[in-house]
């Protein structure tokens, strides 16, 4: 699932510990941020860091409990 309000910033990218997040172009002008729910560990340091936290709302159902991103 895409990122809606992502500005771009790749800090998701940067901080998830098993490279489940990555960039997806579209077209030419526009990119969006995507996570691998199968690869996805639930631990929250993507959610953690993301200015728009916007990043809760393309983690797995099951990663969207309420704490840092958590199991549940």
């Amino acid at each position: 699932m895409g990122i809606i309000n992502c500005i771009g910033c790749k800090w998701c990218i940067s901080e998830c510990p098993v490279e489940a997040i990555y960039v997806a172009s579209v077209n030419d002008y526009y990119k969006n941020i995507f996570i691998r729910d199968d690869e996805c560990i639930c631990c929250g340091a993507c959610k953690n860091v993301c200015p728009t936290q916007d990043i809760y709302f393309g983690l797995p159902p099951e990663c969207r409990g309420s704490g840092g991103g958590g199991s549940g």
